[in-house]
């Protein structure tokens, strides 16, 4: 069990075979053993809210820092950096490894998809409908980035190349958390409507 108030939230399995996850409440990345011995580390920024995580292409844990605008890193030693974000990357929520090595994330205040190296270099696509509260991102089966629009009621699509096309799904979708199902599908969850939702992946 973990500490009251600790709301986990993502979770990723990690390249030594254990579960990473954010504990937003606390301010702290979590790690498990599968015979269920817990660690953690506190953020170096405090209160900073943690939301995401994803195994990067380096080997570390990647994670958001919601309200710090800021993006982490841990290596599996427990040694943690911290890379602050530029305004027009703010608000980052969800995050996943790109088939490029990369990492892609959703900012929420700054409405905009994001590319980090692994070294800290950014990138920024702002999202075409303006406040369309982008959520969960997931890599395609067609090498794209898949997210949600929350506010938008719409599920996007970035390439490598940084375009963006958008899918309306209808008013009050609400879609949240996104992934690609074992059928080659885009599968997300339609909040508003109490719906599950699947997409053809159509290619750059």
């Amino acid at each position: 069990y973990l500490r009251d108030l600790s709301t986990p939230t993502g979770i990723t399995v990690g390249p030594d075979g254990a579960i990473w996850f954010a504990q937003r409440g606390v301010g702290a990345i979590g790690r498990i053993t599968p015979d269920g011995q817990i660690t953690e580390w506190r953020t170096i920024t405090p209160r900073a809210a943690p939301l995401s995580v994803t195994t990067g292409s380096d080997g570390a844990i990647w994670f958001t820092l919601t309200a710090a605008n800021v993006i982490g890193r841990i290596a599996l030693d427990g040694t943690m950096m911290e890379f602050p974000l530029p305004a027009n990357a703010s608000g980052p929520q969800w995050i996943t490894t790109g088939p490029d090595g990369a990492l892609w994330f959703t900012a929420r205040a700054s409405n905009t998809i994001v590319r980090m190296t692994t070294g800290g270099a950014v990138s920024t696509y702002p999202v075409p409908t303006p406040g369309a509260g982008v959520n969960g991102i997931t890599v395609g089966p067609d090498g794209g980035l898949w997210f949600t629009e929350s506010t938008a009621d719409a599920v996007g699509r970035i390439g490598l190349d940084g375009a963006i096309v958008e899918i309306p799904l209808g008013e009050g979708a609400t879609p949240t958390g996104i992934a690609t199902g074992a059928d080659g599908a885009i599968w997300f969850s339609a909040q508003g409507t109490d719906r599950v939702g699947r997409l053809e992946p159509f290619g750059p």
